[in-house]
């Protein structure tokens, strides 16, 4: 079993623009798995999200292809 690491990378106001579009593209993250690319190496990038004290959290997770 190996330990994640976490770290919070953005913060908007709610009812930003920015913030709208980060939902957006995270929900459709949740639904459908993708595949990118970095430095020669191909990962499936997953979502997903959970209720904490009233507040959405999202986590992102990147899993190395082809080992």
């Amino acid at each position: 079993m190996s330990a994640g690491v976490g770290a919070a990378i953005a913060r908007f106001p709610s009812g930003s623009r920015e913030a709208a579009q980060l939902r957006e593209e995270l929900h459709a993250l949740i639904r459908r798995k993708r595949r990118l690319a970095v430095g020669g190496e191909e990962y499936e990038l997953r979502a997903s999200h959970r209720d904490s004290f009233g507040e959405l959290l999202y986590r992102i997770e990147f899993h190395r292809l082809g080992r």
